[in-house]
């Protein structure tokens, strides 16, 4: 097997550019990091987004304890050009064979890996969220 092949980039930590529909903006890239615990054997994939508006996420959670947000900057991976969040109070999740048919269509692209210290800020999080179920939990956390 290509030690570069689609299915084995995907890992919890992973971080892939997708293009991604938004209500008001259509079609945009963005970036996203791969959350499951155990990837390439789940069929459903969880993923976090990142964004730059730092400021408006800021304002919408400044009273949430713990923060949902985790901050990511282009030294935590080199495909970041500037400083960006993560919104951990948000996930989403994709059918794994729709993802790879994307990434082998070149939609989406594997970027590099999210550091473990930042990867375990997200994980602390999720695992006290009431927004996110215990289904996905269960595919995020080890357990």
């Amino acid at each position: 097997m290509n030690p570069f092949s689609d299915e084995l980039m995907l890992r919890q930590g992973a971080i892939f550019r997708l293009m991604h529909e938004f209500d008001d903006e259509g079609e945009k890239y963005r970036f996203f990091i791969i959350l499951n615990y155990n990837p390439q054997s789940d069929k459903i994939i969880v993923l976090v987004t990142t964004t730059t508006q730092l400021a408006k996420l800021e304002r919408r959670y400044r009273k949430d304890r713990p923060s949902p947000l985790v901050y990511i900057s282009p030294s935590d991976c080199d495909a970041f050009t500037e400083r960006c969040v993560a919104n951990c109070k948000v996930v989403e999740w994709r059918n794994r064979d729709d993802l790879l048919a994307n990434m082998k269509r070149k939609r989406h692209k594997f970027v590099g890996s999210l550091p473990d210290a930042k990867l375990q800020e997200i994980h602390n999080y999720i695992a006290q969220a009431q927004s996110i179920s215990l289904s996905l939990k269960a595919l995020i956390l080890e357990q």
